[in-house]
């Protein structure tokens, strides 16, 4: 049996692939577009400082860690 090992370009990144919310619910709550939240969860982008701070207060997501 194989094991997909899923790797992340933050810490961030993961946290948020981890949230026990969805991608809709942090869309909705923040504003933002679900693609913009599905673009950070596959790392195809950050948010900026501005979308990491409302990640923070949404989701749980320290703003800091979209820098490790």
């Amino acid at each position: 049996m194989t094991i997909a090992v899923r790797e992340y370009t933050s810490e961030g990144q993961r946290l948020l692939a981890e949230s026990a919310f969805s991608q809709a619910e942090i869309a909705r709550l923040m504003k933002r577009p679900k693609q913009r939240i599905s673009d950070w969860r596959s790392g195809k982008c950050r948010p900026s400082p501005e979308d990491r701070t409302l990640l923070e207060r949404t989701a749980s997501v320290p703003a800091r860690t979209w820098d490790t």
